[in-house]
């Protein structure tokens, strides 16, 4: 059937399988096949607990059910970019000291099935549910944000509301909504001093697992000891550490953005640790797509309010970008193509007005690629000679809106990925000389 598990573990109390990738699993639902219940990247036969993934990553795995792992507990274990039909992370187990972003499933599913969660951070997962209808799901001194990118709102966490959750911080209800951490799209996932996750967990969950010697839960994601204060408390998430954003949150949404040279999921955020900060900034966008500007809001707890002068790239497709200076506030920067792209080329041998405007066959004048427009937005790309200086461009308009353009060249961006478990200051850049 070519459908495998990455690891398949039966009748074996005990087992601890530590530091190792495991990736593209792949076990859809079959009649006949051995897995037809799920476990993509781990497949516990009887679903017991008693079975660890200590310090292991789980990476793009697929399965009907729990595709990234199915039965077992893991500890300090990073899973991303996995789908399910449900359950993308897991379906029955425990999970500790845990990182859980960008995963997805179907729209009306959750991240998480009868999953027991200790410690973890959850954050840019693709459901409609971070837990989906079933017996033993719970989050203890966790933080879970954004469980919904789709939309790119704050869904309900808990498709019951009798799920148990206990000190933990959720995005729908936190007086920071979901900027909780560092810099997100820099794979920071400390703490920002100002996050409610600060003391928000209690040491005591902790020391009620039972483990196997050796694997302390008192270690968070990075290898860090977990110290309550005197009080028991802790912080909750999946890493400890703190650090102080020197401005506020750039927030990017409504599709793919390399940010300072990372390329990021369609909703993430990054908060500097100096300022100023300067942010290159492209879109990441599919071949034949062209974009038309970034919309952007002034943020605040999560939720955008006034509107924000648009920015449009520079000539080479990037735009610099700059938080602004009060960490409690934030800019939701909001991506929009252009459904109309025309080219204009004054070149008497290149372009002609007779043209049809498209790459290769240029108009030669801006004024009849605004004219030819006939969607919004629209999109002209001109040559650099070309003048349009010299009279009056004509505006177009219906009984819906004014017709809007814009004039850009648009480079198309290398998709990079960056993982880490230790974490260095947020990228500083300085705008580039002229």
């Amino acid at each position: 059937t070519n459908l495998v598990s990455c690891v398949y573990v039966k009748k074996s109390s005990g087992v601890i399988i530590e530091g190792f990738t495991l990736r593209d699993g792949e076990l859809f639902y079959n009649a006949q096949d051995l897995g037809a219940t799920g476990g993509g990247g781990f497949y516990e036969a009887n679903t017991a607990l008693d079975v660890y993934l200590v310090d292991c990553d789980i990476l793009h795995c697929c399965a009907r059910v729990g595709a990234g792992m199915n039965g077992g507990t893991a500890v300090r274990c990073r899973f991303e970019d996995n789908y399910g039909m449900s359950g993308a992370v897991g379906r029955v187990g425990v999970l500790v000291n845990c990182l859980i972003t960008r995963n997805w499933c179907g729209s009306s599913y959750g991240i998480l099935g009868g999953v027991a969660l200790y410690n973890c951070t959850m954050f840019g997962n693709d459901a409609k549910y971070a837990f989906q209808t079933a017996s033993g799901n719970a989050a203890t001194n966790c933080v879970i944000a954004l469980s919904s990118l789709m939309t790119g709102d704050l869904d309900d966490e808990f498709q019951t509301a009798s799920d148990p959750v206990c000190d933990s911080v959720l995005a729908s209800t936190a007086s920071k909504g979901y900027v909780q951490f560092m810099a997100p799209g820099f794979d920071d996932f400390r703490l920002r001093s100002d996050s409610d996750a600060i003391g928000a967990g209690r040491a005591a969950h902790l020391s009620t697992l039972s483990l196997p010697v050796g694997i302390d839960a008192f270690k968070d994601f990075t290898g860090a000891t977990i110290v309550p204060d005197a009080e028991g408390r802790i912080n909750a998430g999946a890493i400890q550490a703190t650090a102080t954003a020197a401005g506020g949150a750039l927030v990017f949404k409504g599709g793919i953005y390399e940010v300072a040279g990372v390329t990021n999921s369609v909703m993430t955020y990054v908060s500097p640790v100096a300022y100023p900060t300067q942010y290159c900034v492209r879109a990441v966008l599919d071949e034949g797509q062209h974009l038309f500007r970034i919309h952007r809001y002034d943020l605040a707890s999560g939720a955008a309010s006034t509107n924000l002068p648009a920015m449009v790239p520079f000539r080479d497709g990037s735009m610099w970008m700059m938080p602004p200076p009060d960490p409690s506030v934030g800019v939701l920067n909001v991506m929009q193509t252009a459904d109309t792209v025309k080219y204009v080329d004054p070149n008497p041998n290149v372009g002609s007005d007779e043209g049809t405007g498209a790459a290769d066959s240029p108009y030669a004048t801006i004024q009849k690629a605004m004219d030819a427009a006939d969607r919004i937005p629209s999109s002209i790309f001109a040559q650099a000679n070309t003048r349009t200086m010299c009279r009056t461009l004509r505006l177009a308009a219906d009984s819906a809106c004014t017709r809007r353009t814009t004039t850009i060249t648009f480079v198309s961006c290398p998709r990079t990925v960056q993982r880490r478990r230790s974490f260095a200051a947020s990228p500083i850049q300085t705008l580039p000389t002229a």
